[in-house]
């Protein structure tokens, strides 16, 4: 590859050195993704000078090196046979408001320090000197701009140092997040079960991963110094480690299945939300792989085939279901490969095609000839590929706040940026979009599946209005736990095939297309929408007004009520 001369050569010095940085940061603190995401993305938009900065060498080798440098300090990802992880958070975060009000945590927090909505910081279990440290930071936070900033504390029982991020995640808002393992009691039984592991030994094995010392644990339990070494010796032999590093490293791993255990057998069952456990079927395909997939509405009405979208899932809320009731809609909502508990497509496959094959199966399989097809987001480009492949059988095409592609200058400009950036980086530079995707999921295990959604729709208030009220909240996060299922590797694959022929398949599909658009849209859907129409597409723009691009959730029956329209 040639290398860059003249200015583009010390272009690209600088942009390398500040690439790097962050590549190296958001590997340590991942609750810098968003920060990572705003800075790249100026790179990615502007000039093919600057983006060839992204594709040299010494970038890729860091990108690479990084990873495995998540692999190595961060959890592991769940092997695609292991259980689906319930995302809260393992490490412990709170967030407060401007007074010191605690508004939102997650159970780690509630736990350890009594983290619970309506309680203040001067009330969680930290000493008078931490608390006081929290307060100052949180009006430095504040004033500040979104970058965290990291304090020390003294630690819940002083046996070792808490490490706190501290960052602003809304105006009047500030969330924590601390390094501190919670312990329990299903944990503890985990270990010591797995590793014929002793009391004694299980106890020490908690008080390093606490962050306790030799000389510490030794004072605790009141035995020699020489004793606990011998017992550390023996839980190394026993748990096939060689030191301390690899012992908490698995303590951790393991920590994160107990906790996932735990969640989800204490998670309240709700019936608000929709599918049920027991209402999930399977179908096995020939290749031996099993597809999900779930029926609700009525069972004798009109058959839609509704496609989720990359974050939110197939979950609705009952009241949503009973929408599509009373209008005498039965709706089959599939899971695409990786989604759920649908196996992931094989690594060779591309997965618009395989869905397409999949789900047309599936509908053979229930005995449906013809469907109408609603697709929410991503959902469109599988859509496309159902309506090239067998237009004959659909009914009607109803996109939900599409996914539409980017053409121009100005359509990247529009979109938001975590969108702009995986757009931008399909095309340069794979090995950032890895990387991306793989701190974005740190970011979610850290931070939480809210302040997640926080970020990814932070251009639009509307959006971030549904996100902060707990009803539609609660139908979001249900369905961000099922598309997370396998951490970034699903969201990955489908971002690099990605296909690049949808503005054709848009503008040539054999079947009418209905669009559903907010007015507020942060991507500008509707710009394209139109540029698409100018071009000889055939679509009709529905406008909801006042909306940006979650309002699935707030105007079901609106959206519904497309279905039938003539």
């Amino acid at each position: 590859m040639a290398q860059p001369r003249g200015r583009w050569a010390g272009l690209n010095q600088i942009i390398h050195s500040e690439l790097i940085e962050e590549i190296y940061a958001t590997t340590v603190a991942p609750e810098r993704f968003a920060t990572l995401l705003g800075d790249w993305e100026r790179y990615l938009s502007t000039s093919d000078g600057e983006r060839a900065a992204l594709a040299q060498p010494q970038v890729r080798e860091h990108l690479t090196r990084a990873a495995q440098i998540f692999d190595s300090i961060w959890l592991s990802e769940p092997a695609a046979d292991e259980p689906a992880p319930v995302i809260g958070g393992l490490y412990p975060w709170f967030e407060c408001d401007a007074a010191g009000m605690v508004t939102d945590a997650n159970r780690p927090a509630a736990a350890l320090y009594a983290a619970k909505p309506d309680a203040t910081l001067n009330s969680l279990k930290f000493t008078p000197e931490d608390r006081q440290r929290l307060q100052t930071a949180l009006l430095q936070a504040l004033q500040a701009q979104d970058t965290p900033q990291v304090i020390s504390c003294d630690g819940i029982d002083q046996r070792a140092h808490t490490v706190v991020s501290v960052q602003r995640t809304g105006p009047r808002r500030v969330r924590f997040v601390t390094n501190d393992l919670v312990w329990t009691a299903r944990l503890k039984e985990i270990v010591s079960s797995s590793f014929g592991l002793s009391r004694a030994e299980s106890e020490i094995v908690q008080m390093l991963a606490e962050g306790g010392s030799v000389n510490t644990i030794a004072a605790e339990r009141q035995s020699a110094v020489t004793t606990v070494r011998a017992q550390i010796r023996s839980i190394y032999d026993k748990t096939a480690v060689r030191n301390q590093a690899e012992l908490l490293r698995l303590a951790i791993g393991i920590a994160t299945i107990a906790h996932a255990e735990e969640m989800a057998q204490s998670a309240p069952a709700t019936n608000s939300i929709l599918p049920l456990a027991q209402d999930v079927r399977h179908l096995t395909l020939p290749d031996g792989r099993t597809l999900d997939y779930v029926e609700f509405g009525a069972q004798s009405g009109t058959p839609v085939l509704f496609l989720h979208d990359e974050y939110y899932g197939y979950h609705w809320s009952r009241g949503m279901v009973e929408h599509a009731r009373q209008q005498h809609l039965r709706i089959i909502a599939p899971a695409r490969g990786g989604y759920g508990q649908s196996d992931p497509y094989a690594e060779e496959t591309d997965p618009t095609h395989q869905c397409c094959q999949d789900l047309l199966l599936l509908l053979d399989e229930l005995g449906v000839a013809e469907f109408s097809l609603l697709t929410r987001r991503t959902g469109y480009r599988f859509g496309l590929q159902i309506c090239h492949k067998a237009p004959g059988r659909i009914q009607k095409f109803i996109a939900c706040a599409p996914a539409l592609p980017a053409r121009n200058a100005e359509d990247y400009a529009s979109m938001n940026p975590l969108a702009r950036f995986i757009s931008l980086t399909t095309l340069s530079n794979p090995t950032l979009l890895a990387f991306v995707a793989r701190a974005g999921n740190r970011f979610i295990q850290t931070q939480g599946l809210r302040q997640f959604a926080r970020v990814i729709n932070k251009a639009c208030d509307v959006d971030l209005e549904i996100i902060e009220n707990d009803g539609h909240w609660e139908v979001m996060e249900a369905g961000m736990n099922f598309s997370h299922r396998h951490g970034h590797r699903t969201y990955l694959k489908e971002a690099e095939h990605d296909t690049a022929d949808v503005w054709d398949k848009t503008i040539r599909s054999p079947v009418p297309i209905t669009l559903l658009i907010g007015e507020l849209d942060p991507n500008a859907r509707l710009a394209r929408a139109e540029a698409l129409n100018a071009a000889g597409a055939n679509l009709q723009i529905v406008l909801f007004p006042n909306a940006g691009q979650l309002f699935f959730y707030t105007e079901s029956k609106a959206v519904l009520s497309t279905v039938l329209s003539d």
